[in-house]
């Protein structure tokens, strides 16, 4: 992620001193990502023999930039319960009290254990089938109805993303938007008949680990949220079977919802709204991606790291997408 907030190798030593992990080997600032501050923590482990060399355990510091302290439970109580499940999500670290959350300049810190592995820059299919197989086993564990968080992102939040980028991009864009909302509105009927439950919402490459060829963790649930279930699917093929044209690889997407099914088949409904929730999925990032760009906020102070992404990328995805099941959004 984008860094926003330092920390200093003291201030790191005074919040470990409140942990059971080690002492501080080295911090370092980690430049990906548009949300959160990261760091890579590195601590001695403990209970070493003395006369073996400290062996050193590997962290993620995490400083929430835009989660209140109050809102930061929802996901960490999400990530246990499925890492309790066994699936391969980092659980926040608890201190010698009991408590995940700590303060750090006003703003909520947690401390995760940071898996193996890097993200694809290109996917295979193993990968792709291990994603698709990953989300349909995440949809089916029971998560504590006590952790409820309603999608942001909903119709009301694209409407006024739609407002906030009149005048700011050309009237083709606004056009096209304008379209694809009057689609999906049009289907909300079906869209609330549809499965839902707690969803990771940003299954992008950058958020799925890989080592020695094999799937080793899924990693930030900032976007987890009650949603259909199918968007998560939808999100991951509209970037998991995309050409860096935007162009929609369709034999490979059909491959990941096949996988998915096998988990979890799908109700008649689901099917009739796929291509439906694909352009959900694209518009709701394209509309993102297109306000950050246009509209800096807190972003703009990140001491390194790449703050925006390219809102192209998911308009070349919606007019595929409306190619391929004939949407007519006068693209």
């Amino acid at each position: 992620m984008a860094v926003f907030t330092p920390i200093s190798g003291s201030e790191m030593s005074a919040l470990l001193s409140r942990y059971d992990i080690g002492e501080l080997v080295s911090l370092r600032e980690v430049g990906q990502g548009i949300e959160n501050s990261n760091y890579f923590l590195t601590t001695t482990a403990l209970n070493e023999p003395e006369s073996t060399p400290a062996a050193h355990q590997q962290w993620v510091v995490t400083v929430y930039e835009t989660l209140t302290a109050s809102e930061v439970p929802f996901f960490l109580g999400v990530t246990s319960a499925l890492a309790s499940a066994g699936l391969l999500v980092p659980a926040a670290v608890a201190d010698t009290t009991g408590c995940f959350l700590q303060n750090l300049k006003d703003k909520p810190l947690a401390i995760f254990p940071r898996f193996a592995g890097d993200w694809l820059r290109t996917p295979s299919r193993e990968s792709r089938v291990a994603v698709a197989d990953f989300i349909a086993r995440m949809h089916q564990v029971a998560i504590p109805q006590a952790l409820q968080r309603a999608q942001p992102r909903n119709f009301c939040w694209m409407r006024a993303q739609q407002l906030k980028l009149e005048n700011k991009v050309p009237e083709a864009e606004l056009k096209l938007i304008a379209n694809a909302l009057q689609l999906l509105e049009a289907a909300n009927d079906q869209f609330t008949a549809c499965p839902t439950g707690i969803v990771h919402g940003d299954m992008f490459r950058d958020n799925v680990l890989f080592a020695e060829g094999r799937l080793s963790g899924v990693i930030d649930f900032y976007h987890a949220c009650e949603d259909i279930k199918l968007f998560d699917l939808a999100v991951a093929t509209n970037d998991w079977c995309a050409e860096p044209s935007g162009e929609i690889r369709w034999d490979d997407a059909a491959e990941m919802l096949a996988v998915y099914r096998q988990q979890r088949p799908l109700l008649s409904q689901e099917e009739a709204l796929w291509g439906h929730v694909m352009m959900l999925a694209a518009l709701r990032f394209w509309l993102s991606r297109l306000v950050s760009r246009h509209h800096k906020g807190y972003q703009s102070e990140a001491t390194q790291g790449d703050i925006t992404k390219d809102p192209d990328e998911f308009k070349r995805k919606i007019c595929c997408i409306a190619d391929h099941f004939g949407f007519r959004l006068g693209n």
